[in-house]
């Protein structure tokens, strides 16, 4: 991780589970992080900052109050970010809702309009903001990375999570396109998602009534692999990572940048 020290990410739905784990994280790996979350969870996010940066001389977590799935809302985000720290190197999209109101026969319009704005249109929002800023440096360098699912990968027994599946098989897709747009302009950043299955945080256990009392990851677990793709060398890439139980080998699919 040396390299990335002293360097910039951003990491949405940071004030609690994947994100939160993520963005301490980096910033105990030297890492200066815009920790990005919406009102309902902003204080948790506020109370992230105020532990990270107690006591040291410079700023290394600025808490941004944003609702991904509104463009002037992310527009006004990145602006922040390039006043306060003048660049970005690694954009972390771990906001995610679901799966209330995901089953297709019943399921409520409302709840499917919020799962594609914050999973899909909102995730790529971000992304293609964040690739915007990368590209101003002459290195034209940086690495993004998609919290995604298990669900993205296989459909799921459980009727609530159809929709949010199919939110989730879309990352899939955003992901591989990205990595094919970026390989076509010959850019130096890089593109990986991570799919984990069950995850021990509220999100899981909304998704998982029985979560507590079967194998699951945590959140470090998760962040711990955003790590393993930031520690590659320049010339490899992580296009996959599947953790589907916490017993199961970590699986990856690694490829030639």
């Amino acid at each position: 991780m040396h390299r990335w020290v002293g360097r910039v990410a951003m990491v949405t739905g940071a004030a609690n589970g994947i994100g939160a784990a993520t963005a301490k994280m980096l910033v105990d790996n030297g890492m200066k992080v815009a920790a990005v979350n919406w009102m309902k969870d902003f204080k948790a996010c506020e109370d992230l900052a105020d532990n990270l940066n107690k006591g040291q001389a410079e700023r290394r977590l600025l808490p941004i109050l944003c609702d991904i799935s509104k463009e002037d809302q992310v527009l006004s985000m990145f602006k922040q970010i390039r006043a306060e720290f003048g660049r970005l190197d690694v954009c972390v999209n771990s906001a995610g809702v679901g799966p209330v109101g995901g089953d297709l026969i019943e399921g409520n319009t409302e709840s499917w309009k919020l799962i594609l704005d914050v999973n899909v249109i909102g995730l790529s929002l971000c992304t293609r903001e964040a690739i915007r800023l990368m590209r101003e440096r002459t290195d034209n360098s940086g690495y993004v990375i998609h919290i995604g699912s298990y669900c993205g990968h296989r459909i799921p027994n459980n009727h609530q999570l159809h929709f949010y599946a199919a939110s989730k098989h879309a990352v899939k897709v955003l992901t591989e396109g990205l990595r094919r747009e970026l390989r076509a302009i010959n850019s130096n950043i890089r593109i990986s998602s991570i799919s984990p299955g069950a995850v021990d945080t509220q999100f899981g256990s909304d998704i998982i009534t029985d979560l507590r009392t079967r194998p699951s990851l945590s959140s470090e677990d998760v962040a711990d692999q955003v790590l393993h793709c930031l520690k590659q060398p320049q010339h490899v890439q992580v296009s996959q990572g599947k953790p589907i139980l916490v017993d199961d080998q970590w699986s990856l699919v690694v490829s030639r940048h």
